[in-house]
């Protein structure tokens, strides 16, 4: 009988075993991240050109084990279906069977175009948590934002178990790194700027011309910080707020966001590619003789940034020196002295086309300002405008003005276009 505990506690054991394997086992935990070259790869991308930086932070970080770069390519419509399962069974989402199979079908249906960010925005729906989207973030919602914010949250997970040299790192890499996000309105749409000659450096303040009314704000960017990967967006998301009082004074009113190192203090005016030129104008106007520059799109980034846009290389503001008057509407060319006199005039010289007669008139203006005369072509457009300041950029100009009302390029006439008198008077007029 000595033997019956021995044998109670036998059994015991083996039925405890039985239960525990008709348990199901949680799963393994995911494995560990290669960190030291993700923090390396923030470090790396916060020094490229800002539509660059996205694509390095994904090459970069493999969090889960595969590498994220197929996230671009699905970004922009491309997706891989195999990757795609590998990269969400990797990252172990947390997200119910069926808004992943919900997931899986609209990635398989998925074309390249304005839905590409639709089977992600599905998911964030179901699965916030994986997508850590608040709502002025809803917007960027898509392939790259979850590849973001899953390197963040990966980041900050282990952040506490990091070696004291790899926990600096990360604290530098992460205040470095900036990365510009577009001007998407909350329906992840934005106005499509005109292409132009870039600024390098990052703009960080708008003024937004619409046909009812002008809006400034801060342009969004996007963090990694110690809560993940967030979005910078100021006080009030793109589009802003309505431009009220002093112009000046309202955007000196907005703080920069801060450790943009390669900031661009001016303002850039976002007008629609197609929009009359002289809403455009009149929103100058309007500014008075805040200095601004006008948004110009770049080239779409990998990752799904549609309408990323810089400042144009040209500063728009008032002139106040010998510069030369460009009247538009008449095809006159004008040499302007301080004081606001016309010291000569001329027709622009002959050329094959309008834009080509632009461009050799403006080889007068090397070293001074362009004033744009207020009578403009009624068919002119906001390209037409980006254009104006490509050629005054191209010819050495120092920078656009407006010229005030009732100004025109008709006085002091010469017969014909002849470079060497109007330098001439420029000369003269540039003389203290």
């Amino acid at each position: 009988m000595a033997a019956a505990p021995a044998m109670r506690a036998a059994l015991g054991l083996v039925a405890l075993a039985l239960a525990c394997r008709g348990k199901q086992a949680p799963p393994p935990p995911p494995p560990p991240a290669p960190l030291a070259g993700c923090i390396a790869a923030l470090g790396e991308a916060a020094t490229l050109p800002p539509a660059q930086r996205t694509a390095a932070v994904l090459r970069g970080c493999p969090v889960c084990g595969p590498s994220l770069a197929p996230l671009l390519a699905a970004a922009d419509g491309h997706p891989d279906l195999v990757a795609m399962n590998a990269l969400i069974d990797a990252c172990q989402t947390g997200c119910r069977k069926a808004a992943l199979g919900t997931w899986r079908s609209q990635l398989s249906d998925l074309e390249p175009g304005p839905g590409v960010a639709r089977p992600w925005k599905s998911l964030a729906a179901e699965c916030p948590a994986t997508m850590h989207a608040p709502k002025p973030s809803e917007r960027f919602v898509g392939a790259a934002w979850w590849g973001l914010v899953t390197i963040g949250q990966r980041l900050v997970d282990a952040a506490p178990a990091l070696p004291a040299d790899q926990a600096a790192a990360l604290t530098a890499a992460r205040a470095a790194l900036v990365i510009a996000l577009p001007p998407w309105t909350v329906t992840g749409n934005g106005l499509v700027a005109p292409s132009g000659v870039a600024r390098a450096g990052l703009p960080w303040r708008h003024v937004t011309v619409t046909d009812q009314a002008l809006l400034i704000g801060r342009l969004p960017f996007g963090r990694f910080t110690d809560a993940g990967f967030v979005v910078d967006a100021g006080p009030t998301p793109y589009p802003g707020q309505p431009l009220t009082g002093d112009p000046a004074a309202a955007l000196a009113a907005l703080a920069p966001p801060p450790g943009l190192r390669d900031a661009v203090d001016l303002p850039v005016v976002i007008a629609p590619i197609a929009a009359p030129a002289t809403r455009l104008i009149a929103a100058l106007r309007a500014l008075g003789p805040q200095p601004v520059a006008l948004a110009v799109a770049l080239p779409d980034a990998p990752g799904g940034w549609r309408g990323s846009i810089a400042a144009h290389a040209l500063a728009i503001a008032p002139a106040t020196g010998a510069r030369v008057r460009l009247d538009v509407a008449a095809a006159r060319l004008a040499v302007v002295a301080g004081d606001g006199t016309v010291l000569a005039s001329a027709p622009w010289p002959d050329a094959a086309t309008p834009r080509a007669r632009q461009q050799a008139a403006l080889a007068l203006a090397a070293g001074h300002a362009v004033e744009l005369a207020p009578a403009l072509p009624a068919a002119l457009e906001v390209a037409d405008v980006a254009a104006l300041c490509d050629d005054a950029h191209a010819a050495g100009a120092t920078g656009l003005a407006l010229a005030p009302d009732g100004a025109d390029a008709a006085a002091a006439p010469l017969p014909s276009f002849d470079l060497a008198a109007l330098r001439a008077a420029l000369a003269k007029a540039a003389q203290p």
